[in-house]
């Protein structure tokens, strides 16, 4: 492959058809790498949503269909509404990038507080 990239580089006289013969295979090395890590990765990343998926959780969905079966009190179906709602909400009150709590605007990166 190199002496193919350094003929087409420096123009000597090798027929484009040569070049392009001595190119293709690498060319071709090249799609077939790129095709097998899309496939890892998509393998990789079907894996770790099935087994995020799979968590010893319940959903809001399942809780319903608990309670509607009597499985769960009304008591016990609040308690775990209420806890589910929580851990969903709570990342994103916690996010740093939201500004102040109070309501206070935040100072402009520019603006000096001396002045």
């Amino acid at each position: 492959m190199s002496r193919a990239l350094l003929n087409l580089a420096t123009g000597s006289s090798t027929s484009p058809d040569r070049a392009f013969g001595e190119l293709v295979p690498w060319l071709l090395l090249l799609i077939g790498v790129v095709v097998v890590g899309a496939v890892i990765i998509w393998l990789a990343r079907r894996a770790v949503d099935r087994a995020s998926d799979s968590g010893g959780g319940f959903s809001l969905h399942e809780l319903r269909q608990l309670h509607a079966s009597g499985q769960l009190s009304d008591e016990e179906y609040e308690r775990a509404k209420a806890s589910i709602i929580g851990h969903v909400s709570a990342p994103a009150e916690s996010d740093p990038d939201e500004g102040p709590e109070d309501g206070e605007a935040r100072p402009a990166a520019g603006d000096n507080a001396s002045s």
